[in-house]
């Protein structure tokens, strides 16, 4: 895929630096590439060539940004979790089930975040890589190595998500706690 870009970029270049000099052409004893069709092509593969670079710099941003929010919305769950454990809890419950799965879930979504830290790091790492003359195999280890260190974030998030469902089932019979000891009064 790089390569083909790379291809491609080089091809662009060539053609943008091959049109400019027919591009000019003379108007009226003024030279003018902005209103021949030939400046407004060349203008076009500009743009084309800016839009390629900058998708090749900030692709893998879109991926962290992903995994950081999830493990955000994750945190902001958990929060909300302990909120109604403590409130069972004040109001004489069993929470003991349910706190030992906060804890497991708060330990996945700490391993999720020092694994995205590697993450991050892999991919600054593969920019530079991309970035200067190195081998494909180079690129390809990386990319493998960039892979399993998403996978990683990806388990732990998963494991995380599976404990604080297992705490919200475990929290549904207790939290019918309030309704049985209410007394009604006639």
């Amino acid at each position: 895929m790089k390569q083909q870009i790379a291809k491609g970029l080089v091809i662009l270049l060539a053609l943008a630096g091959a049109n400019t000099s027919l591009a000019q052409t003379q108007n009226r004893g003024a030279t003018t590439t902005r209103n021949t069709p030939s400046g407004r092509v060349v203008e076009t593969r500009e743009k084309i060539v800016e839009n390629v670079r900058r998708i090749i710099e900030n692709r893998y941003e879109k991926m962290l940004d992903r995994y950081e929010s999830t493990i955000d919305r994750e945190n902001a769950i958990t929060n909300r979790i302990t909120s109604r454990i403590e409130k069972i809890k004040a109001l004489g419950g069993n929470t003991a089930e349910a706190e030992k799965l906060v804890t497991e879930a708060k330990m996945h979504l700490d391993m999720a975040t020092s694994s995205l830290a590697v993450l991050k790091t892999l991919a600054d790492k593969q920019n530079e890589l991309e970035n200067s003359s190195t081998t494909v195999k180079t690129l390809r280890d990386g990319l493998v190595e960039m892979r399993k260190a998403g996978a990683e974030v990806e388990k732990h998030l998963r494991n995380a998500h599976q404990a604080l469902q297992k705490t919200i089932g475990s929290l549904r019979g207790v939290s019918q706690l309030k309704n049985k000891n209410a007394t009604t009064t006639n």
